[in-house]
């Protein structure tokens, strides 16, 4: 990656201009510019913009090792060991770039050169920093026994920092462990520094590959952690010792485990082992860095080479965010007067930005790239504003329009799609990191199907498969038929049906909608299966019950299944004679009664009548608590019926008996016996579950209304006729059925109800292995045929299409080359010493498959993974009779015919003998050996060992099981089996006392049996997934292309040679690079982009091809084919084409692009002569883009070294008023922290002599915590409105804190979603319950994360307690989680925000609780106040702050809300608080708003706080991603003033005032504070209507908002009181989010977001009206109010337009002396920040800061310093400032401010004030 000089992005690469680039050529030739427009441009001024983070850079040999770490856990230790043995050839002072090419090399050795390019941008990016920074904070936990040492090892709490002591101390820990496990003693878990987690890197050792897989919370695992910085002499000699240990305890677990084969349960225990991690972490003062390796042992210094400190000084700087200069609407102009501009500026608005030809320019013009396409395209979208008028003289041809039009009939105008190799990404919320993971997992496919052997052509169609043959979701359907189903109805021949038309085009009329239309024929087969004792079937029974007599169209049968008959029909025993019948058993006989002897219809109505006779239950745990009750109450209730059964005649009872039983055959054979347990639906084949949010009723609604469309379409398009006898049947016929259901196969989707072909959930995971690399690859999994004994490779015999290679007398010798290609490759792995596992062999050999091959492989449970010959024949005498027969047969050393061995088997499994004691007598009788079997085996001698040596190895090495483990892999997609029960021709123990509503025990029994049951036509059902999931057909038409041509061209013995083999590498690669959730269109927009490579608004960006033989095998060849149709002028085109351009200087990239513009020329209307582009600009209501805009992206210094990326602009319009915006990542939230200018009023042309760039400083101030809050109880009692437990508090620590530590962060659950949000930043935390009601009322049930790009991933860290759940946050990416709590049952009608009787402060303690955010975390710093609360100490503060005789009075905070942004605003808010303190006794808190916050505004708060006697508090808020966002700032600021107030502030604030920055108080605060809201959860002041010069302008009198109001007033939001307790109490936060979500998508609605929200929702959340005295603004209140004024507010006036302080000079008598109090302190403490003054002289000093308040009276006279002035005399003012903080033509919604006079007559009459200010 070339560095570009001058910039942060690299270059495209250059080459020649293609002709299908026209429409760019267009836009080139219109910003080439003239030669005096670029000389003007180099003199212009510019930014620059960095971003840092909090923590300190870390070592970039570090981040290369995390980034190798991901591609395969092993690289990482090779990589340790490499740098600590390669920093020498470094010599003992390299030069930065020696390091950088050092790190580089030493990375690129285990990398492909695809991959090592991603290295090196992922470094520059600092992508795993964040993950340092989290082993840097555990090592600050556990250090305390370690001060100055370099490197410590952390065992059982204690730390060590030589070899020797460490080396004793894991000796001892081992015998320690050894003694606790012989005494059966449990074990304490580790937290925090002292535990390992799936995050750390875990030491393998050698002898590992023969022990047990390592479980690192057994309690038999001893957990060590090394900090240590990579390369260091101390680290060298820990990890050598710990290294050591490792070993030699994994080779005594292996001989453990040898030792232990075939031992009885309740043997010896596992010796103990270690987990050994090691934690990356470089302490600068600790460590020697620079010193030699080889000097200082361990401890001390530690001798760290100077490379290894490499990017590790300084704070990080980051790239991966957007920049914006926005250009600034100056109707209300909001610069300070204090600092003099030129006024040409001033009078330019948004809409004049024409007018900016030739005012400079951006990056791009200056580096002289602008004949490259894909410069001009970043140009046009990052620097629009310079170029509009240039277009706008710009013509194009016509063919160019008709092109766009053309496209424009199939994609809407403006839409934008981003595809990598065929996949789509949201390029909307685009992330870096994201993305940058997306690019490796795309070039980590490329790699592995190049590895494959796949030609270009055919692997470019293969990596597009993901996308244009997604998944199909078509649930696939289950043939239930027999007469075991006990039919309720018959709508063909029940009398009830019989006026009904029978003739199915009647289903095509029109119906109400809802409703179903009434046919006489059975269309709709419901058939429900259910355990008879469980609570679904009392359920489904009244469902059934109430269905047929509403008469709904429907057919509908019951499927009682008992778990104890299942067991029978599984080949068990079942139970015991003498045993009492279960539950289950006793009411599937009653249910088989009846049907037999009446019918149906009458067992769902006994199902029903069961139901209405149970009392009901206390509570949902009483009956948890007491199943034997609810047994008898079940039973009870069951009586009164059988005597009424048996009094209708004889009890038929061998046939009730029969159908019972049938009926679990049925659900056995049909794989629904596992289901059944809590009930399942088969809707014409469709299954269906109950997820438990709409009961049956709503399952059934959804699968009727479903399978009723579908039959309608058979209808409509004659595939289904009237002729028909069992439409049931040929339903079935038509969509293709299935006659097996299997769980672990083909899971139901609890998303969606039913079973979907995603193939995945919680209950049923599967692993999707990815079939290359040293373990699974091509290699390892066929052995060389002809070779007597191999260790590398896999040894079996593939039955199916393509036999194996290894096969020396194989299926088809002779016949290879004819033989077909498998598209599905199995292999089975089982213990076939168990009856399960030779039962899954014998149902594996049996099935027969034209796209399938078949692979067995013995997983003894005794067998290590031995390695080596002589081990190998050790395994092999350890053999039992019947695995020796089984791995000769299944590794083709053993000549049998299939069918011939499969009837063998079926004849072991018939024996009542179990298959590991079966003799090899025993076998040859059964095999028809004649006494030669044992001979036979013998014979294969080291064939035999070597065969058995090599299956054991790959199961346990590749494949990750445990001896054993049964499991079937189908191209590289794991199904682990269950193991079924310890001896299943044992009796199974009673299970009488099970009862409701937890399922019984011979439930439980029959669904882990019915999990492990794998029959033959399983198989069917896997391959079925791996054609609609796997891509196995359309890959192995790919694999048949590739094998044509290669023997086409002579090279048929090429990489090929096993095509089958290939087949599912490739299969299982595709299906392992697939996102979570693929974009169905994906496949239709690739299409419709490459169909129209030759339209005029088609962009080919071909890939350079390195050492590529042709341009086409270029193209192929590139790792990532990027198509794009993208609006060249939106928002997201901003981001994406310099995104592309990085892309380009990275990969070799293949690009498409089509271009897609919001408006389109030509439109109907316009004259067909109209030609140029400014037609087409008619389309756009204003300029698309109204900013200049840089994406920061990864940066190199000259010698391709990472460099610190910043967003830098130059060229840009130096006499225009700029706005800066930061475009950061959701999860992220950064704030300036440095800035000399004011970034929301930036003029270029205001930099000081010399100054060529403005430079600002902005820093993550934290990674946003975010989630989903389910309340499980709630859900399962569809109790809807509380699913989500709005109101829980949560609460944030470091996860080795004890329970009564104090929470760095806390906040509240929203209703809305569920949502919440907590500040933090990389570590290890908990998130916990607050204590009190959250915890009296709330559980933790679990947890899960997730990341931002959608993809699932496990637990959040580890299991929960009831209080409380670990988080680990290691990303840029921050953590978004799920959190499932549960509700305690007897308290479920209780709300969490309601305090109970007496508990006061319930939702989370008083004012003097520290607050929400500014609790300071270790890594994050003071958030500004001078104590915990976030404020300052009490201090006697002059002006009135604490008057004589009003102790009292001083006990009671008023708490006040602000928010301002500019320097202007701040400057009004300084005179805002003088205000409130001199008039207010009362002690006031001031709450700010930290987002918008200058860094010199955030800087002098406390020292004002201080000196004036007031406390305060930074607050601030993530904007929800789930929330519809602003895009402007000034909007973004009003709706922080409404959108967030429940969240915002403490739980423990009971009430705050907002007050406008612009605004002087009055009166005592403390009257509207104690003010009686009536209660309203807020209080506005409506609008004056006394000023009838603004008539015209009050909009809510006409139109819709005076019909909206319906006589109430609308108010003005300047000024308003919150009582935070009722806002809470009744949701307001949550309603007004939901109005605005659905209000703000129209962009013109909600035009004064902060006041028209309010007023719109006080229907439902209802506003009090303060007196109009109140507020008091000039542009709506008449001067006759005047004097009664309590606040005075500078509101814009639309007519007039005159500056706000020239307006405040003019209207408000005290603010000239207010505003020269604030002056002149805000002069001294710019002093004390500059070292001219200390800051206790400034408290000192009361000689300046003097001016007393009293309340106002209009006309009196007051006195100060500066002599006598009347109230009613303010002086003049000027109109050199003007405007509102970003304001609107009606700046605050209504919030405008109107001048009795002109501007003009103001100025005249200020002019000696304005002088008097300027000095």
């Amino acid at each position: 990656m070339q560095p570009a000089p001058g910039r942060n992005q690299p270059h495209w690469q250059r080459r020649p201009v293609a002709a299908a680039a026209f429409p760019l050529l267009v836009l080139l030739l219109a910003t080439a510019g003239l030669p005096t427009a670029c000389a003007a441009r180099k003199d212009t001024k510019g930014a620059r913009i960095t971003l840092q983070t909090k923590w300190q850079g870390t070592p970039l040999v570090h981040e290369a090792a995390e980034f190798l770490a991901e591609e395969d856990a092993l690289l990482f230790w090779r990589f340790v060991e490499d740098w600590q043995r390669g920093t020498d050839a470094l010599g003992v002072s390299p030069t930065p770039q020696q390091c950088w090419a050092g790190i580089q090399a030493a990375a690129a050795a285990h990398l492909s050169p695809n991959m090592a390019r991603l290295f090196g941008v992922s470094l520059a990016a600092r992508q795993y920093s964040p993950q340092l920074e989290l082993y840097r904070q555990l090592a600050e936990e556990s250090r305390a026994g370690a001060s100055g040492a370099c490197c410590w090892a952390l065992l059982g709490g204690s730390t060590y920092t030589a070899a020797a002591p460490l080396q004793a101390a894991l000796a001892a820990a081992l015998q320690a462990k050894a003694a606790r496990l012989a005494e059966g003693a449990g074990h304490s878990a580790e937290a925090g520094a002292g535990a390992v987690y799936a995050f750390d890197h875990i030491y393998s050792s050698a002898a590992s590959a023969a022990a047990p897989p390592l479980n690192t919370t057994a309690p038999s695992t001893i957990p060590v952690e090394l900090f240590a910085p990579v390369g260091s002499s101390c680290a060298a000699e820990l990890h050598a010792v710990l290294a050591a240990a490792v070993e030699a305890a994994d080779a005594a677990a292996a001989t453990s485990a040898a030792a232990a084969s075939r031992a009885a349960a309740g043997s010896a225990p596992l010796p103990p082992r270690f987990a050994y991690a090691w934690r990356p972490v470089l302490d600068a003062q600790a460590c020697s860095v620079g010193t030699s390796t080889d000097g200082e042992g361990a401890g001390g210094g530690g001798g760290v080479h100077p490379c290894t400190a490499l990017g590790s000084k300084g704070r990080l700087v980051v790239p991966g965010y957007g920049v914006e200069l926005a250009l600034k609407n100056m109707e209300y102009n909001a610069q300070d007067d204090g600092k003099k501009a030129d006024k040409a500026g001033e009078e330019a608005g948004d809409e004049e930005a024409a007018s900016l030809e030739g005012s400079g320019g951006g990056e791009a013009a200056d580096d002289g790239d602008d004949d490259e396409e894909g410069d001009v395209l970043k140009e046009l979208a990052q620097d629009l504003p310079r170029l509009v008028r240039q277009l706008s003289l710009q013509k194009y041809g016509k063919s160019l329009r008709l092109a766009v039009e053309s496209l424009q009939r199939y994609v809407p105008p403006g839409t934008q799609f981003l595809l990598l190799n065929g996949l789509t990404y949201d390029a909307h919320d685009f992330s870096l990191f994201d993305f940058l993971d997306v690019l490796r997992r795309e070039v980590r496919l490329h790699d592995a199907l190049s590895g494959l052997g796949l030609p270009p052509k055919q692997l470019r169609e293969a990596m597009m498969l993901r996308g244009t043959a997604a998944g199909d979701d078509t649930p696939p359907r289950l043939r239930l038929v027999g007469d075991a189903i006990a039919w309720v109805n018959d709508l063909e021949a029940d009398d009830q049906y019989a006026g009904w038309p029978t003739d199915l085009q009647s289903l095509l009329m029109p119906m109400y909608p809802g409703r179903l239309p009434q046919i006489a024929r059975n269309v709709l087969t419901a058939i429900y299966a259910f355990d008879p004792s469980s609570p679904a079937a009392l359920d489904i029974g009244t469902l059934l019950h109430t269905l047929d007599l509403q008469n709904w169209p429907l057919r509908m049968g019951m499927l009682p299944v008992v778990a104890a008959r299942v067991e029978v029909a599984r080949g068990g025993a079942g139970p015991r004679a003498a045993d009492p019948p279960s539950l289950s058993e006793r009411m599937g006989r009653l249910l088989a009664l009846i049907q037999a002897r009446f019918g149906g219809r009458a067992a769902a109505h006994f199902l029903y009548s069961v139901r209405q006779a149970l009392p009901p239950p206390a509570s949902a745990s009483e009956d948890q608590q007491q199943p034997a009750r609810a047994e008898q109450q079940l039973w009870a209730a069951a009586k009164q019926f059988i005597a009424a059964a048996e009094a209708a005649g004889p009890c038929p009872d061998p046939a009730a008996a029969a159908q019972l039983q049938a009926a679990a055959e049925l659900a056995h054979s049909s794989g629904l016996a596992g289901a059944a347990r809590s009930g399942v639906l088969v809707c014409n084949g469709v299954v269906s579950a109950n997820d438990g949010s709409g009961g049956w009723q709503g399952v059934t609604m959804g699968a009727v209304q479903g399978q009723m469309q579908a039959v309608q379409e058979d209808v409509y398009m004659g595939r289904l006729g009237g002729g028909t006898a069992d439409l049931y049947e040929e339903i079935l016929r038509l969509h293709g059925s299935i006659p097996r259901y299997n769980p672990r196969i083909l899971p139901v989707d609890a998303a969606v109800g039913y079973i979907r072909m995603s193939g995945e959930t919680d209950e049923y995971p599967s692993r999707q292995l990815a079939l290359t690399g040293p373990l699974l690859g091509l290699h390892a999994t066929a052995a060389a045929p002809g070779s007597a004994s191999q260790q590398a490779g896999l040894q079996v015999r593939y039955f199916g299409p393509q036999p194996s290679l290894a096969a020396d007398d194989g299926e088809g010798e002779g016949e290879e080359t004819a033989a077909p290609l498998a598209a599905v490759t199995h292999w089975v792995a089982a213990d076939v010493g168990t009856r399960q596992g030779l039962k899954l062999v014998a149902a594996a050999l049996q099935h027969r498959s034209s796209a399938g091959r078949m692979a067995v492989l013995v997983n003894s449970a005794a067998a290590a993974a031995a390695a080596g010959k002589a081990a190998a024949e050790r395994a092999a005498a350890d053999l039992l009779p019947v695995e020796r027969v089984v791995v000769a047969v299944c590794s083709g050393l053993l000549d049998i015919d299939l069918i011939d061995f499969v009837d063998q088997l079926d004849a072991m499994l018939q024996l009542p003998t179990p298959p590991a004691e079966l003799s090899l007598a025993q076998l040859d009788s059964l095999m028809l050996y004649d006494g030669q079997l044992a001979a036979a085996l013998d014979a294969l001698g080291d064939r035999l060992a070597a065969a058995a040596a090599s299956q054991t190895r790959f199961v346990r090495q590749a494949l990750g099981l445990g001896p054993g483990a049964h499991a079937v892999v189908s191209n590289g997609r794991l199904v682990e089996l269950p193991a079924g029960p310890a001896a299943a021709a044992q009796p199974s123990r009673s299970q009488g006392g099970a009862a409701l509503p937890t399922a019984n025990g011979d439930n439980a029994a029959g669904a882990a049996d019915a999990a492990a049951d794998f029959e033959t036509q399983d198989f069917e059902l896997l391959e079925l997934y791996a054609a609609r999931n796997q891509y196995s057909e359309r890959v192995a038409a790919l694999v048949r292309a590739a094998a044509a041509e290669a023997t086409a061209s002579g090279d048929g013995a090429g990489p090929l040679g096993d095509p089958s083999a290939v087949a599912a590498a490739v299969s299982s690669c595709l299906t392992a690079a697939k996102p979570a959730e693929v974009d169905a269109r994906s496949g239709r927009v690739s299409e419709l982009i490459s169909s129209r490579a030759a339209a005029k608004n088609f962009v080919r960006l071909a890939a350079a091809g390195g050492g590529a033989t042709s341009k086409a095998a270029a193209v192929a060849s590139a790792p990532l084919f990027v198509q794009a149709i993208i609006d060249p002028l939106s928002k997201s085109s901003q981001r994406l084409a310099p995104v592309l351009a990085f892309l380009r200087s990275v990969l070799d990239v293949d690009a498409e692009l089509l271009l897609n513009p919001q408006a389109r020329g030509g439109r109907r209307g316009q004259p067909e002569r109209c030609r140029s582009a400014a037609c087409g600009w008619r389309d756009y209501d204003s300029m698309p883009l109204k900013t200049f805009y840089r994406y920061v992206l990864p940066a190199v210094d000259a010698s391709g070294a990472p460099a610190p990326a910043s967003a830098s602009f130059t060229g840009l319009p130096p006499d225009k008023v700029l706005t800066l915006g930061m475009d950061e990542p959701e999860p992220w939230l950064v704030e300036p922290v440095a800035a000399q200018h004011d970034l929301d009023n930036l003029r270029l042309q205001e930099l000081g002599p010399g100054q060529q760039e403005m430079a600002a400083t902005f820093e993550l101030e934290a990674l946003m915590l975010t989630g989903m809050c389910l309340d499980l109880a709630s859900l399962a009692a569809r109790m809807r409105d509380q699913i989500h437990p709005r109101g829980v508090q949560l609460e944030l620590l470091p996860l080795s804190a004890p329970e009564t530590a104090q929470p760095l962060v806390d906040t509240l659950v929203m209703s809305n979603l569920g949502y919440f949000q907590l500040k933090t930043g990389p570590g290890l935390w908990k998130l916990k319950l607050a204590p009190g009601r959250s915890q009296q009322l709330y559980s933790v049930a679990s947890s899960t994360g997730a990341s931002p790009s959608g993809q699932s991933s496990g637990a959040a860290l580890a299991s929960t307690d009831a209080r409380h759940v670990p988080v680990a946050v290691s990303s840029f990416g921050g953590k978004h989680m799920h959190l499932f709590l549960r509700k305690a049952a007897d308290r479920m009608a209780e709300d969490v925000l309601q305090a109970e009787e007496g508990d006061e402060g319930a939702m989370g303690g008083g004012e003097g609780k520290p607050s929400l955010w500014n609790k300071v975390a270790s890594w994050a710093g003071s958030s500004g106040g001078a104590d915990a609360v976030g404020g300052v100490p009490a201090t006697q503060a002059e002006g009135g702050v604490q008057g004589a005789g009003q102790e009292e009075q001083q006990r009671e905070t008023i708490h006040v809300f602000t928010v301002a942004s500019g320097h202007m605003y701040e400057r009004l808010q300084k005179i805002m608080f003088l205000s409130v303190v001199k008039r207010t006794p009362a002690r006031v808190k001031f709450w700010f708003i930290k987002n918008y916050m200058s860094p010199q505004m955030k800087a002098f708060v406390p020292f004002m706080a201080e000196k004036y006697g007031f406390d305060y508090e930074f607050v601030t808020y993530k904007w929800p991603s789930w929330l519809h966002k602003q895009t402007e700032k000034q909007r973004i600021i009003w709706a922080y003033k409404i959108l967030f107030l429940d969240v915002l502030f403490p739980l423990g604030l009971k009430k705050v005032i907002f007050c406008d920055s612009d605004q002087v108080v009055r009166a005592d605060l403390r009257e509207l504070w104690a003010m009686d809201l009536g209660g309203a959860p807020y209080a506005y002041t409506p609008f004056c209507d006394t000023n009838t010069d603004m008539e015209g302008f009050r909009f809510w009198k006409q139109g819709f908002w005076r019909d909206h109001l319906q006589g109430r007033p609308y108010h003005i939001s300047a000024l308003y009181v919150i009582d935070l307790e009722r806002f809470r109490q009744m949701a307001a936060g949550d309603r007004l989010r939901v109005i605005y979500d659905g209000l703000s998508k129209d962009p013109g609605s909600l035009s004064n977001l902060d006041q028209d929200l309010p007023n719109y929702a006080q229907h439902g959340v209802p506003i009090f009206s303060l007196p109009r005295e109140w507020l008091w603004c000039e542009t709506w209140c008449g001067s006759e109010s005047r004097p009664r004024a309590k606040t005075i507010d500078l509101c814009n006036n639309p007519l007039t337009k005159e500056p706000k302080l020239a307006a405040a000079r003019r209207i408000i008598a005290e603010w000239p002396d207010l505003n020269r109090e604030a002056e002149e302190f805000t002069a001294a403490v710019e002093r004390v920040q500059r070292g001219e003054m200390s800051r206790p002289e400034l408290m000192a000093d009361t000689s300046l800061f003097h001016v007393r308040l009293t309340p106002m009276v209009e006309g009196s006279t007051w006195t100060s310093d500066s002599g006598s002035h009347s109230g009613n005399d303010g002086g003049g003012g000027t109109p050199a400032a003007q405007g509102d903080a970003g304001g609107q033509a009606l700046g605050e919604a209504s919030d405008i401010s109107a001048a009795a006079a002109t501007s003009a007559a103001a100025a005249a009459a200020g002019a000696e004030e304005e002088a008097r200010d300027e000095l």
